[in-house]
């Protein structure tokens, strides 16, 4: 069996959720990437056009192995993804849909961008139907690298310039509560988008949130304390998931997707439970913020469906709600459920820092980490990256410049596992472990927080440096707490790892003001 198929994705998502400097618009511009193809392809376009679609995919197993029972059937939207497939439309008709498509999104999403591929495929045995669709991917790839749409409207007239994106502010956004102000009109539809993200997200996590608790709207929001305004951005991904997809034939896809999307859906809500069931210890550290008559959570979903998960949160959080939702992707409850092993990568900043910058860096971070992780199969990594001030723009270069001694060539200790060898030096569980040691060190006055900060400057100088400040901290009865897994860099801050001079302790103090340091398990 041969049918014509569509094959959409959407280009550029980073860039066009992450673009604007507002929570708003990062949030609405999520919302309408992960509806785009269900909203506006499939219920404006193709129902009215063929009358019936064939969507079920979305509740039960399909057998593409026979020809379709509609005119036009939806093999599967997922992962920025869509593919349409026709019973007996030809390739004019596929051309006239992708055309109407295009259109309606310029003037309803401008700033969207999206991909296209035509073409025949082959259900009639499974080499077949690899073959065919492998040529549809190609065919997709080389049209991203040679047709560029327009995705604006171009030549408004209007000069006025939009401050979320710096397109011309040819729309009037009005805020309940505040006075209207004019905007870009892909700003104002992600706005406009973001109403509706709220409620659906609310409604998702309703059984968690109790009634009593919501998502921030506001970055200020997120949980900072006065004088510590930082939050992260927390990219998270799965590993070799092109991989395993690559491997099945097209049902199988689709079983697998709605596998991963329960899966990650359910892993948020093992960790948002976790928050909302320890609000009241956060006194210390989180200053919880309310709106609507609701306490805000300090953490923020942007990204939330397959494998590739961002999220916002408070500084202070970062580090060990990225460790727990990250074990619980790695938890396989039961037969039905999967277990995925995934990377993270978390970037720190002060809250006024520009989201996509911010963004950039926790994937770059993300990346390093996936690098560990190709090494062992099966495990899983993070990396993470602070922010102080303007730095170079990525993070080999900020790595280069700033975490690279004299006598220590290598200043940064991770990426780091999560679970896995608990023994291993490199196991999340001693930084976590270091932190809290060094944090309640200080509060007992065991240590001084300017001794620690000053580690960092006399780790990145010489050896006699180096064992000179160790001498002076001892001369005064202070001592660096024992790690477990780090025995052999207590003595003198370092020790080698293969050919490199490597130390953990600066990693650690970095981290100390931002870990909740209650408990390091």
């Amino acid at each position: 069996m041969s049918v014509w198929a569509i094959l959409f994705d959407t280009r550029s998502i980073q860039r066009y959720i992450f673009s604007g400097s507002k929570l708003r618009t990062n949030i609405g511009a999520s919302y309408i990437v992960s509806n785009v193809f269900q909203r506006v392809l499939v219920d404006d376009i193709l129902k009215r056009r063929y009358g019936e679609v064939d969507e079920r995919w979305i509740n039960s197993v399909v057998d593409f192995s026979s020809e379709p029972e509609k005119s036009c059937q939806v093999a599967y939207i997922g992962g920025g993804n869509a593919l349409i497939l026709f019973r007996e439309a030809d390739q004019g008709e596929c051309e006239s849909i992708v055309y109407e498509f295009t259109k309606k999104l310029l003037y309803k999403y401008p700033g969207l961008q999206t991909g296209v591929a035509i073409g025949k495929l082959d259900f009639s045995t499974e080499a077949a139907f690899h073959e065919t669709n492998q040529r549809l991917y190609n065919q997709l790839k080389q049209n991203q690298s040679t047709v560029f749409p327009q995705v604006n409207v171009p030549y408004t007239g209007i000069t006025h310039i939009c401050d979320v994106n710096g397109e011309a502010a040819n729309a009037y956004w009005y805020e309940e509560g505040a006075s209207g102000r004019y905007v870009s009109r892909e700003t104002w539809a992600k706005n406009d988008a973001e109403r509706e993200a709220q409620r659906k997200l609310e409604d998702e996590f309703t059984n968690v949130l109790g009634g009593k608790f919501n998502f921030p709207r506001k970055l200020e929001n997120m949980g900072q304390t006065p004088g510590e305004n930082y939050i992260a951005a927390v990219h998270i991904d799965g590993n070799n998931m092109g991989l395993k997809f690559e491997i099945l034939n097209l049902t199988e896809r689709i079983e697998l997707s709605k596998k991963v999307e329960k899966k990650v859906h359910r892993a948020f809500a093992s960790l948002l439970g976790e928050i909302v069931g320890e609000y009241k210890d956060y006194a210390s550290s989180l200053q919880l913020a309310e709106e609507a008559g609701l306490t805000c959570v300090p953490i923020r979903p942007i990204i939330l469906g397959g494998d590739d998960i961002t999220f916002l949160c408070a500084a202070k959080a970062a580090l060990s709600y990225t460790v727990r939702f990250m074990k619980a992707m790695m938890d396989k409850k039961n037969e039905d459920d999967i277990s995925i092993d995934c990377c993270a990568g978390i970037a720190i900043q002060r809250t006024s820092y520009p989201f996509f910058r911010l963004y950039e860096l926790a994937e770059q971070a993300c990346g390093e980490a996936k690098k560990e992780a190709h090494k062992c199969i099966g495990s899983s990594w993070l990396d993470f990256v602070l922010l102080h001030g303007e730095q170079a723009p990525t993070l080999a270069e900020i790595r280069t410049a700033e975490y690279s001694g004299a006598w220590i060539r290598n200043l940064h200790f991770g990426p780091y596992e999560v679970a896995g060898d608990s023994t291993s030096e490199r196991n999340i569980s001693h930084l976590m472990e270091c932190v809290y040691k060094l944090n309640q060190d200080v509060r007992k006055r065991k240590l001084a927080r300017n001794k620690l900060k000053e580690m960092r400057y006399q780790l990145q100088m010489g050896e006699h440096d180096i064992y000179a400040f160790l001498e002076q901290l001892r001369h005064t009865g202070k001592n660096m707490p024992p790690v477990s897994g780090w025995q052999a860099y207590q003595e003198s801050l370092w020790a080698m790892r293969g050919e490199q001079r490597c130390t953990p302790y600066l990693d650690a103090v970095e981290m100390m003001d931002y870990c909740l340091t209650d408990s390091w398990g």
